[in-house]
């Protein structure tokens, strides 16, 4: 896989924008997805469940929400792709990974990006 780091990205094109084309062509080709979410993000929790379904997962530490990339998914992610400071992180996305096939993977809010 291909990586890409956004405190490692320091040229003059705009990270965010770069973010935005990557996600798009990996939508455009996918058919599934994952989204991890922490615990206490309850209310995207509570929105990504529009789209998907909890996955059975031992993961302790947040849900996954699992599902098909449909038109409506596509169109949510890129409404939703932003870039933000919350005082913390540099946000691309509200999700803290997105996962698409195994060919795409979006994590740490869209600060890192891995692809085939």
């Amino acid at each position: 896989m291909n990586s890409i780091y956004y405190h490692d990205y320091d040229t003059d094109y705009p990270y965010f924008d770069m973010w935005k084309e990557y996600i798009i062509k990996y939508l455009s080709v996918s058919r599934t997805f994952e989204l991890h979410i922490w615990n206490e993000e309850k209310d995207i929790i509570t929105f990504a469940l529009k789209y998907g379904k909890i996955k059975d997962d031992p993961w302790r530490y947040g849900k996954i929400i699992t599902g098909e990339v449909t038109e409506e998914f596509i169109d949510m992610i890129l409404s939703t792709a932003k870039e933000t400071y919350d005082g913390i992180f540099t946000k691309m996305t509200p999700f803290f990974s997105i996962f698409l096939d195994d060919i795409f993977e979006s994590s740490h809010y869209g600060t890192e990006i891995h692809y085939v």
